[in-house]
C-alpha cells in the first residue's frame, strides 16, 4: 500500500486547508506561494474535495481529518442520499465491498453488518480509506488493497458483496453496457453468487433494463434511484432463486420525502390502461424513475388514472390523488396550437414552464412559436390526446 505520508497533509498543510476552506480553488491556486514542506497540489485537492463532498455527502465531509482523493474519484462516488438508500436494502454478518473507491457507499452500508471489508485495487484510494474509516465511525473496518476478481477467488463466504463496476474505458470514455464495464458482471455474476447470499451492484442510470435482465441470471430486484427527479443510478440485487424480478422506482426528494413504486413486468404486460376521453381537472406526470422503469400502464391503473394517450405517459383524473409518485397539476385550460384553438390563458403569458411529451414539435421550436420565456408559476404540457389530437394543456402545480 502507498505510504500514508504521501497522501495525508502535514500540520502546516492542514492549517493552510483550514484557513482557505471556503476559498475559490482556482483563485487560490494563483495566490499560493511555494513554501518548503507544503505541497500546494495536495492542499488544493483537499479544499476542492471537501467543497465537493459537502454537497454530495455532507455528514462525511464534516468529519475532522478526512482526506480526499483526486477529482475523478470524488466525482464518481455516490451521494449521501443514494448511499443511505442502498444501506437500507442490506444487513447481516459480513459485508465485502469489492470496489471500494472513495468509500461513501461502504461507509453507510458497513454499520449494517457485524464485519465489513473494503477492497480497492488502487493503493492511494486504499490508503485514504484506511485514514478515513475510523473518522467515519468504522475503526474495525478491514482495508485491503487488491484486485476485485483476484480477491473474490480466495475470499470466504459473505452475507453481502457490493460491487460498483468502473464505467470508464482505458481511454477515459464513459461506458454503459455491462460487458464494457470493469469487472464484467455478465461474466463474474456466477462467482459472486457462489461467494455471497446477496450481491448488490451499482450500475449506470443509462443502462437498458432489458439488457440487465437478459444477460444476468438471478436478479431478484432492481431499484431505479432518482434524486430530485433525476435518475442517478440503477441498483441490482442478485440472489439465487427463480422468482420474477421486482422493479422499484424510487425518487428521493429534497424535503426528505420518498416516492416509491414497486411492480413486476408481468403486471405491466397484463395491464390495460384506460384512455381518457377528455382532459380532466388534474394532470399527473410520473417521476423520472418510474419512466425509466417502464411502468407506463400499471402505474396509472394502480392509482385509478386514465392515460391521455397510449404513448404520452401523462395521466388525468377529476379527483386528486395525493400520493401519486410524481408531479401533480391542476388544469387551468387546454386547447390546440392553431390560432383559433389556442387556450386564451396561454396567449396572455410572457413566460411558462414548457414540457413536450409525444408532440411533433421540439421544446425550443414550440417555445419560440408561443413567444414564451422560461420560468414562472405556469406550466404548459404539449402532448397528444387519445383521439390523436395535438393539445396544449395549461396548468398550475399542486403543492403537496
Amino acid at each position: 500500500m502507498i505510504d500514508a505520508e504521501n497522501i495525508i497533509p502535514n500540520d502546516a498543510e492542514w492549517r493552510l486547508i483550514a484557513a482557505n476552506a471556503d476559498a475559490d480553488v482556482r483563485q487560490l491556486a494563483l495566490k499560493l506561494k511555494s513554501n518548503a514542506g507544503v505541497r500546494n497540489d495536495l492542499v488544493l485537492r483537499q479544499i476542492e474535495g471537501r467543497q465537493q463532498m459537502a454537497r454530495k455527502a455532507p455528514s462525511l465531509a464534516a468529519a475532522d481529518g478526512v482526506v480526499f482523493p483526486r477529482h475523478l474519484s470524488v466525482e464518481q462516488c455516490s451521494s449521501e442520499a443514494t448511499a443511505r438508500y442502498k444501506a437500507s436494502l442490506v444487513g447481516g454478518d459480513a459485508l465485502v465491498d469489492l470496489t471500494g473507491g472513495f468509500g461513501v457507499d461502504f461507509a453507510f452500508m458497513a454499520p449494517k453488518f457485524q464485519s465489513a471489508t473494503y477492497v480497492e485495487q488502487q493503493s492511494e484510494l486504499a490508503a485514504i480509506a484506511a485514514n478515513n474509516m475510523p473518522r467515519w465511525g468504522l475503526p474495525d473496518a478491514t482495508i485491503i488493497c487488491a484486485d476485485a476478481t483476484e480477491y473474490l477467488c480466495q475470499m470466504q463466504h459473505a452475507d453481502c458483496i457490493y460491487i460498483d463496476p468502473a464505467r470508464r474505458s482505458a481511454a477515459g470514455a464513459k461506458c454503459v453496457r455491462l460487458s464494457d464495464c470493469t469487472p464484467d458482471l455478465t461474466v463474474l455474476a456466477p462467482e459472486l453468487l457462489a461467494k455471497a447470499s446477496t450481491v448488490v451492484a451499482k450500475l449506470s442510470p443509462m443502462l437498458d433494463l432489458s439488457e440487465l435482465l437478459s444477460s444476468i441470471r438471478h436478479v431478484a430486484a432492481v431499484h431505479i434511484v432518482a434524486v430530485g427527479n433525476e435518475c442517478k443510478e440503477i441498483v441490482a440485487l442478485l440472489r439465487r432463486g427463480d422468482e420474477e424480478t421486482a422493479i422499484t422506482a424510487v425518487n428521493l426528494l429534497t424535503d426528505s420525502r420518498v416516492e416509491s413504486f414497486t411492480f413486476r413486468y408481468s403486471e405491466e404486460r397484463s395491464a390495460v390502461a384506460d384512455l381518457a376521453t377528455a382532459v380532466c381537472r388534474y394532470l399527473y406526470e410520473p417521476n423520472a424513475a418510474i419512466l425509466k422503469a417502464g411502468a407506463f400502464r400499471c402505474g396509472g391503473l394502480r392509482f385509478g388514472l386514465c392515460k391521455l394517450h397510449r404513448n404520452s405517459h401523462l395521466y388525468t383524473s377529476d379527483t386528486l390523488v395525493k400520493d401519486f409518485p410524481g408531479r401533480v397539476f391542476e388544469v387551468v385550460d387546454f386547447g390546440g396550437l392553431g390560432k383559433n384553438s389556442l387556450p386564451a390563458g396561454i396567449s396572455k403569458l410572457k413566460k411558462a414552464n414548457l414540457s413536450v411529451r409525444n408532440f411533433p414539435l421540439r421544446t425550443d421550436v414550440l417555445r419560440s412559436k408561443l413567444k414564451l420565456s422560461e420560468g414562472g408559476d405556469d406550466y404548459i404540457f404539449a402532448t397528444t390526446l387519445s383521439d390523436d389530437r395535438h393539445a396544449l394543456i395549461l396548468c398550475k402545480k399542486v403543492i403537496r
